[in-house]
């Protein structure tokens, strides 16, 4: 459980611009965070959490309705 701040409700929504969320560093040898971000991604993917991974030099671009991964 992650605790409130100044005494007010989590916020997970973020800017509600994306619809699930983004795992950076996945696969990305050399990176110091790849194998905890991956633990991540699988514990995501094992409670159905709607979600995105990226390897280090990928880029997620919005363009109106197109989404792609560059």
């Amino acid at each position: 459980m992650v605790p409130g701040t100044y005494g007010e409700p989590v916020a997970w929504e973020g800017l509600g611009i994306l619809d699930h969320a983004v795992v950076p560093h996945v696969d990305s040898p050399g990176h110091p965070e790849t194998e905890a971000l991956g633990v991540v991604a699988v514990n995501y993917r094992a409670d159905g959490t709607p979600h995105l991974t990226l390897r280090d030099g990928q880029a997620l671009v919005i363009d109106g309705e197109d989404t792609r991964i560059y």
